[in-house]
C-alpha cells in the first residue's frame, strides 16, 4: 500500500494461495467458501528492505519477493506435511465438541442459551453441534503455523511440531 497526499493506493505484489489437489478418495463438494481444518493459511510478513516473506502452502516453503513482486527465492526445509488421519480428525472433532459442550451445553452457562430465546437457542445450537460433527479436513497438516520477520531482517517460522494437530495458525 502507498499511502500519498491524495489517498490510499494499493497494488498487488503477488498472488499467493495453494491449488489444492484432492485426496485420494475426495470428491469435489463445488463449494469453495467450506472451511476446512488444516487448510494451509497464507502466512506474510514484509522485511525492512519491503521485500515480503510468505508461505502459502502445506510444506515448508517460504518464497520471498520484492517490493515489486520480483522474485528473490525461496527458503525450503526438507520437511513434509503429515496427513491427517481418521484418529486426528476424531480427536480434533471430540475436542471441539466438548469444548462447545462445556461453553453452551449447559443452560445455566451465562454465555449460553439463556442470552436469547429457547426455541432460537435450540435451533443454532443443533447447527453447531451439526457443523462440529460434518467437520471437513485438509488432507494433510501444514508444517508452518507462524511467520514473522525481524527489525533486522531475520525470519522467525514457528513450525508445527511433529504429531501435534494443535498447533495450528489460523482455521
Amino acid at each position: 500500500m502507498t499511502l500519498g497526499p491524495t489517498g490510499t493506493t494499493a497494488e498487488p505484489i503477488v498472488r499467493a494461495g495453494e491449488v489444492r489437489a484432492l485426496a485420494s478418495g475426495e470428491e469435489a463438494s463445488g463449494a469453495t467458501d467450506e472451511p476446512r481444518r488444516f487448510d494451509p493459511a497464507l502466512l506474510f510478513d514484509v522485511l525492512p528492505d519491503g521485500s515480503v516473506a510468505y508461505s502459502d502452502s502445506a510444506g515448508y516453503s517460504i518464497k520471498l519477493v520484492g517490493g515489486d513482486g520480483a522474485p528473490i527465492g525461496t527458503i525450503s526445509r526438507p520437511i513434509n506435511p503429515e496427513p491427517v488421519t481418521p484418529e486426528v480428525g476424531t480427536t480434533v472433532r471430540d475436542s471441539a465438541m466438548a469444548t462447545f459442550e462445556r461453553l453452551y451445553g449447559d443452560p445455566a452457562n451465562p454465555q449460553g442459551p439463556d442470552q436469547a430465546p429457547p426455541e432460537y437457542m435450540a435451533q443454532v445450537v443443533a447447527q453447531l453441534r451439526a457443523d462440529i460433527a460434518g467437520m471437513q479436513f485438509n488432507h494433510e497438516m501444514p508444517v508452518v503455523v507462524s511467520l514473522r520477520a525481524t527489525w533486522e531482517g531475520g525470519l522467525w517460522v514457528r513450525r508445527r511440531r511433529e504429531g501435534d494437530p494443535w498447533e495450528e495458525g489460523s482455521a
